[in-house]
């Protein structure tokens, strides 16, 4: 029986039918053409969008957990969604600074200071996109979405392959640097776009405030699946 929540998660979750295949893929072609020691470098470097969400501070989390709500109450959520990138935004920034300075300090291998840097700019991309994402889906805007991810997941495994099988290690990441400008782009062309940066000291508080619990449950899942 197809109920409309159903239907809903099904166009939610459907890209992924394209995004794992596809991630599969580069993985594998990544570990054929780099020797060990490249390898090693790209996958510590690959870490840090992996664990991205923790300079968030927890407020996505809270973000995903109070939209619906305004939803459900008729209530404007840009403010809201706009608060939140802009809180992200500003988090990943300094703490993006701040590791660069700190590897660049440590005399770190050429190919690792350039590659965590690559991944630090696509996680900063990546909130912005995130945000943007999370608005239209809960203004139940899920075919464009559907076809948005669809769309991308395609492009980014085509550009990712290509500069795999006919460039380097460094195409590459340049292509990993700028890969989430094009849903970016597109939101703003197609006037789907509503992320205008905007956050005064006391909403900095007041979002870290309503994100740190969330958080504490995040590190705690973190630390226990690592046990």
């Amino acid at each position: 029986l197809k109920t409309p929540l159903v239907a809903h998660l099904s166009k939610w979750i459907a890209p992924d039918a394209i995004e794992v295949p596809a991630k599969f893929v580069i993985l594998y072609l990544l570990m054929q053409t780099l020797d060990k020691s490249t390898f090693g470098v790209l996958s510590i470097a690959m870490l840090i969008f992996s664990y991205h969400s923790l300079a968030q501070f927890g407020v996505v989390d809270w973000l995903v957990y109070e939209l619906p709500k305004k939803y459900s109450r008729s209530e404007d959520m840009n403010a809201l969604v706009q608060g939140s990138a802009s809180f992200s935004f500003i988090n990943q920034a300094l703490i993006s600074v701040l590791l660069i300075l700190l590897i660049i300090l440590s005399n770190s291998d050429s190919l690792l200071i350039f590659a965590c840097a690559v991944y630090l700019l696509q996680s900063l991309f990546y909130s912005i996109y995130l945000h943007q994402s999370l608005i239209l889906r809960y203004q139940y805007k899920f075919n464009f979405v559907l076809n948005l991810r669809i769309v991308f997941s395609v492009t980014r495994f085509f550009l990712e392959l290509m500069s795999l099988v006919f460039f380097d290690i460094y195409v590459f990441l340049l292509v990993e640097a700028f890969i989430f400008l094009i849903p970016i782009i597109f939101l703003k062309l197609s006037n789907n776009s509503q992320i205008k940066f905007s956050l005064t000291k006391e909403k900095y508080i007041d979002f870290f405030k309503k994100g740190f619990p969330f958080f504490i449950v995040v590190c705690l899942a973190i630390i226990t699946i690592q046990l």
